[in-house]
């Protein structure tokens, strides 16, 4: 967890809606060298905790922040070229709010390499994702879930 409060900083500009009232909660890139991370930003007029659900509809993700009137959550595992959902529940001393919002990730940046996935078996597959490192001429990182598809670049 330490890695992706890390990995996730830096300077971006918003790419989804600010909401106002009792909480503010916008979704932002993490960086150009993140693609596919976008880091959510929500402030609370009062200490709560935060609970944030997102998906493109195929998969999902979940996440809970512990109590603050500040927290910065990264979404990661993101895949690209798709709109994503965000569904933020924000719990404090005088009750519950819902959050709504949509952001999409665009494709991968050029150039990027082009992965061709020959077979693939989850039931045999060791659990989780797998990180491959930088080669060839692009120099990007990346993870690919199970299916052969990129979670993660850099």
């Amino acid at each position: 967890m330490i890695v992706w409060w890390w990995a996730c900083t830096g300077p971006s500009a918003p790419t989804g809606p600010t909401t106002g009232g009792d909480a503010a909660i916008r979704v932002l890139p993490a960086s150009e060298d993140l693609p596919l991370v976008r880091i959510l930003e929500v402030h609370a007029d009062e200490p709560s905790e935060v609970e944030v659900t997102w998906s493109d509809g195929e998969h999902t993700e979940h996440a809970v922040a512990p109590t603050a009137t500040d927290h910065v959550l990264p979404l990661l595992r993101l895949r690209a070229d798709r709109p994503w959902d965000v569904d933020v529940t924000v719990r404090g001393a005088s009750g519950e709010r819902h959050r709504h919002l949509t952001f999409d990730v665009g494709p991968l940046p050029e150039p990027f390499p082009e992965l061709v996935v020959h077979t693939s078996d989850a039931d045999r597959a060791s659990p989780g994702d797998t990180l491959f490192g930088a080669d060839g001429d692009a120099h990007w990182s990346l993870v690919v879930d199970v299916d052969g598809e990129v979670v993660w670049a850099w």
